[in-house]
Parts: structure tokens; sequence; C-alpha cells
């Protein structure tokens, strides 16, 4: 006999849905203007800190440095945007980050403050912990550095109730330092791009631990008795999505 499930969904839109998805006619003309800007604009020395110290004390730019850290195996500089004050209190931020950027191998993080419904960024941080001796060493300096950062914000006035994040643990970890009652979330974007990708996976499914016991304490609606057959050699056992999904 069949059941019943009702789901419901629910989306508060804060802002009216767009009709036209096309970019305004300001925005391209803005772009086009700059498409072929001087590098003397951004470049001003050839050591891409010292350019970027001499760029963000330019007091045209509208930007003001918020934390530096200088040390053997850290470089860092985090800065806020105008917007920040203009849009306090923020209810929630998300994090994200780029890699590797500039010749000096930098990570870029951006703080973007969601406000009805749409995005602003409100500060930045460039990181570089290379030279770490290795990864846990890495991943320890760069949660010190993000923590040092995120408490710089939360000392301009930024307290959010919600952080969103791609489930970076150094990002995690240092916002946790400064908020310790924030609730961490993870971006959707980044969860459904994660899915995607193992989904589509051809690669073999990677040996675990797994324990019923503990699944079932979780999710009441598995069997106990299943077990995956990891050393199972036939490829028609492994079910892999379609790469085009």
């Amino acid at each position: 006999m069949a059941k019943e499930v009702l789901v419901k969904l629910c989306h508060n839109i804060q802002h009216e849905k767009p009709i036209d998805l096309t970019t305004p006619p300001e925005i391209k003309h803005e772009i086009m203007e700059n498409l072929y800007m001087d590098s003397r604009f951004y470049k001003l020395d050839e050591d891409s800190v010292i350019s970027a110290h001499r760029f963000l004390e330019n007091l045209n730019n509208n930007n003001q440095f918020c934390f530096e850290w200088r040390s053997e195996l850290v470089t860092a500089i985090g800065f806020i945007t105008s917007l920040l004050t203009k849009l306090l209190p923020v209810l929630s931020i998300h994090c994200d980050a780029t890699y590797k950027t500039v010749k000096e191998r930098f990570e870029l993080y951006g703080i973007i403050s969601n406000t009805n419904g749409a995005g602003f960024p409100i500060a930045y941080l460039l990181l570089n912990t290379m030279k770490a001796f290795d990864n846990e060493e890495q991943i320890g300096l760069r949660t010190k550095a993000l923590a040092s950062f995120l408490r710089s914000l939360h000392n301009k006035g930024l307290e959010p109730q919600y952080f969103f994040t791609d489930k970076d643990s150094a990002e995690i970890n240092a916002t946790k330092k400064v908020w310790s009652s924030i609730n961490v979330q993870l971006c959707l974007w980044h969860v459904e791009r994660a899915i995607k990708e193992k989904l589509k996976s051809c690669k073999r499914i990677q040996r675990t631990q797994y324990q019923p016991e503990e699944a079932v304490a979780e999710f009441s609606f598995i069997d106990l008795t299943f077990v995956l057959d990891l050393k199972c050699s036939e490829s028609e056992y492994y079910i892999v999505c379609l790469l085009k999904l």
C-alpha cells in the first residue's frame, strides 16, 4: 500500500523577480570604458604587495585597510569596501575564495553581504601561506589569518547570524573563533556542484569505514543489514550516472 508524502517548499523572495536579465546599458558602457585599462592604474610597483599597499592607500578608491600580517611564512592584506558601514547591520555573509592569483600564488577571499536578496562585497583578504613546511601547518596559518581578518570586521560592527561557506575547514574554524554562536551553513550552489561532480565521476568508489549503527542512529529509514561490497571487482556492480546530468 503506497504512502502519501506531502512536501511543501517555500521561497521567501525578498525582491521582485527580474524579467529582463540582460546586462544594463550603463554596465556595458562601464565595461567598455575600462576594457583596455592601462596597467599603470593598478600596477604601482613590481612587488605585488607594495603595489597593493599603494593602491589601497589612495583615498579615491574608497577602500580601507583593516588587517595585515607579514612574516617569513605568511603575507596577508585585508581591506574593507565602502559598502560595509552602509549595509550594517548585516544578517548573513558568504565567504568564497579564488586560489593561486597573481604570480605569488595568493589566495583571494571575498566576504559578501546578503542584503535584500542581493550580494554586496564588503571585504577582501589577500593571503599567501605557500611557504609553510607542510599542509597541516598551512591550514593552521590560514585559519589564524582568517580569524584575525574576520575579527577586524567584527571590531567594525559586523555581527552576522549566518555564515555560508563551501565547507572549507579553515573558514569554518576561523569564523567560530570570532562569532562563537554563529550559524555556519553550506552554500547551496557549492553543494549542488559537489554532488553533480561526484555522481558523474567514473572513478571507483573509495574504501571507507561504514558504521551501520551510526547511520541508522542519524537516519532511521536506513536498513541496518545493508553493507556495501567494496571488494566487488565487477564493473556492473558500480552504477555511474551519465556525464550529462
